[in-house]
């Protein structure tokens, strides 16, 4: 399997994750012809040390790179404030950022050595 093929199913596997449910990621990778090559379980710390809002806050701006802070806050139920908070913590390690303006820009999950920091 190429490298490549696998770092991005990886990458989409934590990108599009419901941190919400606490499900493991699992990928199965299966050769020409449907011949199946395994389950990989990826269940082994991929929050990086961030905490439940941190992880959902990602989600939403996987889902939506326009989404501002106060559709965040919304969509979580908590305060604005709150959300700003655990944005700058995500800001400050390295794993989101905001490119242009904070009415007309959006959001990018930056990735580090081929995965989220």
């Amino acid at each position: 399997m190429p490298r490549t093929a696998l770092r991005e199913a990886v990458m989409n596997a934590l990108v599009h994750r419901d941190y919400a449910t606490g499900s493991p990621i699992q990928i199965r990778i299966c050769g020409n012809g449907g011949l199946n090559f395994g389950l990989i379980d990826l269940n082994f710390g991929l929050n990086f040390g961030l905490n439940e809002t941190q992880q959902q806050v990602i989600t939403l701006i996987a889902e939506n790179p326009n989404i501002n802070i106060q559709e965040i806050a919304n969509k979580m139920n908590l305060t604005k404030r709150n959300i700003e908070y655990n944005i700058k913590t995500l800001k400050e390690k390295g794993i989101i950022e905001r490119i242009g303006a904070r009415k007309s820009g959006h959001w990018k999950i930056i990735k580090h050595n081929n995965r989220i920091k």
